[in-house]
């Protein structure tokens, strides 16, 4: 029998554990939609884990005895996705309205067991507090199918520039939050 998910927000101190997590879910759990190259130029030009919402206190993780199994949160800030220096070059709207949905990653081994769902619902509990009326995020073609069970509407395909790569894939995406 396995044991409870635990939520709670991340600290300064899981920077290292997450961008492990968050590395090794990019390697295997994208391997259908990107070609190894595309993965590698993501993970070396744009990176996954933004350390100002650690910062920020809008990042969650979830544990699993003891051990980080996913990870993701949102932002006031508009950019789409990367390291806080990574993915500058994709912008998403800029409305004081809207939050950002942030960095959404599992273990591979926990992969596709309700935890990115519970971590999304998490976060948007979060912004629906701090007053934001929509989300947006920008997906991976691995993420669309979840985001859009959970209501994320396709706004647009995007080619994100990486570096070492033509570009990676992508969708904007947006919801309506009700309250």
């Amino acid at each position: 029998m396995e044991s409870r998910i635990h939520l709670r927000r991340a600290r300064v101190e899981d920077a290292e554990s997450l961008a492990v997590l968050q590395e090794a879910a990019v390697r295997e759990l994208n391997q259908a939609d990107y070609t190894p190259a595309q993965l590698e130029a993501f993970l070396g030009g744009l990176g996954t884990l933004d350390v100002r919402l650690l910062a920020d206190g809008t990042y969650f993780v979830a544990e699993q005895d003891g051990e980080l199994v996913g990870c993701g949160g949102w932002s006031d800030r508009a950019q789409g996705c990367g390291s806080s220096q990574g993915c500058s070059a994709v912008q998403l709207s800029g409305d004081p309205d809207v939050a950002t949905m942030r960095g959404y990653f599992v273990r591979p081994d926990r992969a596709r067991r309700g935890i990115a769902r519970r971590l999304l619902n998490a976060a948007e509990a979060d912004v629906r507090l701090r007053g934001f009326e929509r989300a947006q995020l920008l997906a991976t073609l691995t993420g669309e199918p979840l985001y859009r069970t959970l209501g994320y509407e396709p706004v647009e395909r995007i080619q994100v520039p990486v570096p070492g790569a033509a570009s990676l894939p992508a969708v904007f995406m947006t919801k309506e939050l009700t309250r």
